[in-house]
């Protein structure tokens, strides 16, 4: 998608909208992944990668790091921010059993002729359940698309799966074991079951 001033607006009311809650999980795991080893600074760099946490700007980011500096998950340092070992306790419990998320990973098909089952049935029907809805491909990313798809899937509180127009499905679901299993079906055996 073009970023230009004509859709800017809907672009920002597109992006996910994360508890504060969440903001903080996600601050954590960006730091332990951005950290090489126990003991060291993290990577990930305050002043320009706020951004990738849906933040509004380096403010928001620094009252989240002094949350975390004040609760003993991560200690300042001269260079940056290194987590400590509860920090790292934090970091596997968010990938072991997730958070309380209030979002629905949506899985289907792209094609623009779904956009109406979308739009007027899966994502007001999850509204309605107290939800909010995620399409991978709604949401700006940096990453690889698989790699963006596993850990969306992992935040979200549930997934919803619709296989039409697929002859082949295959869909990642998140345990809560942080296990990934991968469930290959044919439309043949979905319909013949």
């Amino acid at each position: 998608m073009e970023i230009v001033s004509s859709n800017i607006d809907d672009l920002l009311a597109s992006l996910p909208k994360y508890t504060p809650a969440e903001k903080l999980d996600n601050l954590l795991q960006q730091i332990g992944e951005r950290t090489q080893a126990l003991g060291e600074d993290s990577e990930f760099d305050c002043s320009t990668d706020y951004p990738l946490l849906v933040l509004r700007d380096p403010g928001e980011l620094d009252y989240l790091l002094q949350v975390l500096i004040d609760g003993g998950l991560v200690k300042p340092s001269p260079d940056g921010v290194q987590l400590t070992m509860q920090g790292w306790e934090r970091v596997q419990e968010i990938a072991r059993v997730g958070r309380s998320s209030n979002r629905v990973f949506v899985a289907m098909w792209f094609d623009p002729s779904m956009n109406d089952v979308y739009e007027r049935a899966i994502e007001p029907a999850i509204k309605e359940a107290g939800y909010a809805p995620l399409r991978v491909d709604r949401s700006e990313h940096v990453n690889r698309i698989d790699d963006e798809i596993i850990g969306q899937v992992r935040k979200s509180r549930f997934m919803v799966a619709d296989f039409t127009g697929q002859l082949t499905a295959r869909v990642m679901l998140a345990k809560s074991s942080n296990s990934v299993a991968s469930i290959q079906a044919r439309s043949a055996a979905l319909v013949s079951a």
